[in-house]
């Protein structure tokens, strides 16, 4: 048994490294005001990925050391290449006809992820906001782990070359 706080400390420390790898441990020795964070929001066709709804805004903002919020935001349309529902778009306004010309998922996540880079991402409605990259990011062969997510550059430009092609 666990006698104190330093001990369960150390024990979920541990445990939480076997599963992140150094940049996650780097973070977790780091000062909460010492490091930078992506505050993001999506849009949906619908509340359950695993039922096929998409992602169809990402919106964000960077907040810097110290906790600064910066200029730099980032923001996209997305095209789910489904219908959005009626009822979804009196929820959030984006309709169909504004989504025609916004880029698809591919590139949308490529840019969000290069713009929350070496950042913690933080989100509102964390778990169901996660669940749709999550969701997203499986098609890509992204990898997304706590407190930062990863990209394979060869698919990057795959999903570059059918944008422009």
């Amino acid at each position: 048994m666990l006698a104190n706080k330093k001990e369960i400390s150390h024990f979920v420390r541990k445990d939480i490294m076997k599963h992140w790898d150094s940049t996650a441990v780097e973070i977790l020795d780091t000062p909460l005001n010492k490091l930078s964070y992506v505050v993001f929001d999506l849009e949906t066709t619908g509340t359950n990925p695993e039922e096929g709804d998409k992602i169809v805004e990402i919106g964000a903002v960077k907040i810097a050391p110290g906790f600064r919020i910066q200029r730099s935001k980032f923001h996209t349309l997305v095209n789910p290449e489904i219908t959005i529902p009626e009822s979804s778009t009196k929820i959030h306004g984006i309709t169909n006809e504004k989504i025609s010309d916004a880029p698809d998922i591919c590139v949308a996540l490529y840019d969000f992820i290069d713009f929350a880079k070496n950042s913690i991402i933080v989100a509102h409605d964390a778990r169901k906001d996660f669940a749709f990259l999550k969701s997203e990011m499986k098609d890509y062969t992204f990898s997304f782990c706590p407190g930062h997510a990863e990209t394979f550059p060869h698919h990057e430009s795959k999903c570059r070359q059918a944008q422009s092609g």
